[in-house]
């Protein structure tokens, strides 16, 4: 058995079941100097899982910028709850990220749990606002202007 540290699963299924890994080595240093999250998200840009493309976008891809390319963008999509867009930021190691919609002005944002519920207000300012990350990751309500 082969322990899988916060794997979102659990339970038993006696059923019978396949599990690809891969071990890499990196240069003298931790996961921050040698960038395994950039890393990781480049070797599997190309990975294809039950016929479909796994590949994340770029964060350029979804039209949000972020100021470091040590966070990532995993998702945009309309908000279920509330209106305006939500963005999802996955990170291991920043604390704050900056994120901006070029092309689009951004009125209001909020940081919010990942039920989409507002849990405070951010800050936007010259149509930026700034990310508190508390953990591995953190959804934004965007409002834009009309």
């Amino acid at each position: 058995m082969l322990p899988i540290p916060a794997h979102p699963a659990y339970g038993t299924d006696f059923g019978e079941h396949t599990f690809d890994c891969a071990a890499g080595f990196t240069r003298k240093g931790d996961w921050r100097k040698n960038r395994l999250p950039v890393l990781a998200r480049e070797a599997l840009k190309d990975v294809r899982v039950d016929a479909r493309p796994s590949r994340l976008p770029d964060a350029g891809d979804w039209g949000v910028r972020l100021d470091t390319e040590d966070a990532a963008v995993t998702a945009l999509k309309q908000a279920h709850r509330g209106s305006g867009l939500i963005v999802r930021i996955q990170s291991f190691g920043e604390r704050r990220v900056t994120l901006s919609l070029p092309g689009r002005d951004i009125e209001k944002a909020f940081l919010a749990d990942a039920l989409e519920r507002d849990i405070k207000t951010l800050p936007v300012e010259k149509g930026e606002v700034a990310v508190p990350l508390a953990g591995a990751l953190t959804t934004v309500r965007l409002l834009l202007k009309e």
